[in-house]
């Protein structure tokens, strides 16, 4: 948990101010991918999945934040900063 806290404080709490939702999309029967515009213009993706089956998915641009789960991850996240 402090690792994880520790990112949001550092990745992104300093991009709140502004951001706003872009899309919360089902990709499979119990996992969805959201997407987020940062206050600084990047872009925040999560990925979860709540079943047992694994759910193919699109990698989103940008760098991997964090992923949970042994064989196949059940939460990942994406950071896709501005350029």
């Amino acid at each position: 948990y402090q690792h994880l806290i520790a990112l949001r404080m550092r990745e992104i709490v300093p991009r709140l101010p502004g951001t706003i939702c872009l899309a919360a999309d089902p990709i499979g029967p119990k996992a969805v991918m959201a997407r987020w515009r940062l206050g600084d213009g990047a872009y925040l993706t999560i990925v979860t999945n709540f079943d047992t089956e694994p759910v193919e998915f699109a990698i989103p641009p940008g760098r991997m934040l964090f992923a949970t789960g042994d064989t196949a991850p059940t939460t990942v996240a994406y950071l896709e900063t501005p350029t």
